[in-house]
């Protein structure tokens, strides 16, 4: 017993010449690019970039452009905690001993901001002739010509809009959405001109005014300006997508309609996906795809914003955490159509990660799809199926296996691996799944080896390019002005 208790001992004995291991440096995501420090409140912004919550507070309150944004609206501030952020830094601190974070007294933080605009290399800011810090982007007065941004309207119609859309007359407000509407259907040039930021800013509360008109118009004018790629991450960080999401949640009908066709044309820029998916346009986009009363084009617009949402990893975890979603698209896929065409591309991309295979098999995915090929079907339809299928069949293990031989998937997915007809890379895929579904492939087989399979940001496609598998240019249906 003795003995025992002395190897113990030695065990855990540190010789005296051994030091303590260093701290590790904390992940750069978990530092607060302004600060510099590890976050211990960190807020998301509309442009998607995360902060330390008083140091963006200060940006703020001084009027100071973030130097890793090339824009920034100042008021009114909305900021999102990152409670997932928060939480795994939390949890690094608690793994390798690093102490806890404290939060940035925002007096500090006033003072970081204020040396940022101070020196040299402060992005748009400019200090007045007094040497006041305190001078931004936003101060006309204190800057020369060449430091303004958007201060002089290369378009004459914008001053005349803005005039209108200041006025506190509802008729008047009306007046300048129908010209601002109107103008930004006459062409390219003049829907970039007219994305200025003081014209986003003037613009952005009429998107939720309790007048139906005004509203409509608002939206709508908001779309057309959002159909060129240019202006399409200068539209989200003018703070419209949060009003985009309100008008979704209880807007009048016409808006609600056209505000899903906004958030479908901004979610198609990269930067913009983080940042839209925050801010909470998940839950309301599915609500509208998903109910069968609702007009077909406002249900694929809404269908095609989710999809392209759903092509970032988190909004894919959005999707698959709202409370019916997979079993509402797989009902909607079963329709069929433009919406179940739709309904399958967002399947296609939940069925690339593991979380999304699990609440497919949930929702009774499997059986449903099986279902669908069962039927006598379109070709596309049923090349639809099979990726969704297979997608699922990656990983999946022995429950794909089980539900798979309950809904009888073999013997159909078979045929189709069969067929002369369909392209080649849809018989590939039916090839695989019928494997696993014998259990002829180890769980993950397939993950690294993807013939007719794309993988874009985790996310599965065909790969003659997602165009194909949609039955058209995705770029092109959304490119109806209002």
């Amino acid at each position: 017993m003795g003995s025992g208790k002395h190897r113990w001992r030695l065990s855990f004995h540190r010789s005296p010449s051994s030091s303590p291991s260093p701290t590790p440096d904390p992940p750069p995501e978990f530092v607060c690019p302004l600060a510099s420090t590890l976050m211990a409140d960190p807020v998301v912004v509309p442009s998607g970039h995360t902060f330390e919550r008083s140091a963006i507070q200060a940006c703020n309150d001084l009027h100071f452009v973030p130097p890793i944004i090339s824009s920034f609206q100042a008021s009114p501030l909305i900021l999102i905690p990152n409670s997932a952020l928060r939480s795994a830094i939390l949890r690094w601190c608690e793994l390798s001993g690093h102490p806890l974070p404290a939060p940035l007294p925002l007096e500090s933080a006033l003072h970081l901001v204020r040396r940022l605009m101070a020196s040299d290399g402060g992005p748009k800011s400019c200090s007045t002739s007094s040497g006041d810090a305190t001078a931004s982007v936003y101060s006309v007065s204190s800057c020369s010509s060449s430091e303004i941004v958007e201060e002089t309207p290369d378009d004459p119609l914008e001053s005349e809009i803005l005039s209108k859309l200041k006025d506190p007359r509802v008729s008047e407000q009306e007046s300048a959405l129908i010209s601002l509407r109107r103008a930004t259907r006459e062409g390219q040039d003049r829907r970039i001109s007219l994305c200025t930021r003081r014209l986003l800013a003037a613009l952005r509360p009429l998107l939720v005014s309790r007048y139906q008109a005004v509203q409509a118009n608002a939206v709508a004018a908001l779309v057309n300006l959002s159909l060129e790629a240019r202006n399409k991450v200068p539209v989200v960080r003018s703070g419209a997508v949060p009003a985009l999401v309100e008008v979704l949640r209880c807007g009048h009908d016409e808006p609600r309609d056209h505000a899903a066709g906004a958030i479908f044309s901004l979610a198609m820029e990269d930067e913009n996906k983080a940042a839209i998916g925050v801010l909470g346009a998940v839950p309301p986009l599915l609500h509208l795809f998903c109910r069968p009363s609702e007009g077909a084009r406002a249900r694929r617009d809404a269908g095609m914003a989710i999809y392209h949402l759903s092509l970032s990893s988190s909004n894919r975890a959005r999707v698959v955490k709202t409370p019916g979603a997979v079993r509402a698209v797989l009902a909607v896929a079963k329709e069929g159509g433009e919406v179940g065409r739709v309904a399958m591309m967002v399947l296609c991309v939940l069925a690339s990660g593991r979380d999304g295979r699990t609440a497919m098999m949930d929702a009774g995915a499997v059986a449903a799809l099986v279902e669908i090929l069962k039927k006598e079907v379109e070709e596309e339809e049923e090349e639809r199926c099979v990726a969704v299928i297979y997608g699922m069949s990656r990983g999946s293990g022995w429950r794909f296996r089980g539900l798979a031989r309950a809904a009888g998937a073999e013997e159909v997915v078979a045929r189709v691996a069969e067929k002369g007809c369909g392209g080649e890379e849809v018989r590939e895929m039916a090839k695989k799944a019928v494997r696993a579904m014998r259990g002829e492939v180890e769980d993950g087989d397939g993950a690294s080896s993807m013939e007719g399979i794309v993988a874009s940001d985790g996310a599965l496609s065909f790969s003659r390019t997602v165009r194909d598998f949609a039955g058209g240019d995705l770029d092109g249906i959304n490119s109806a002005e209002f």
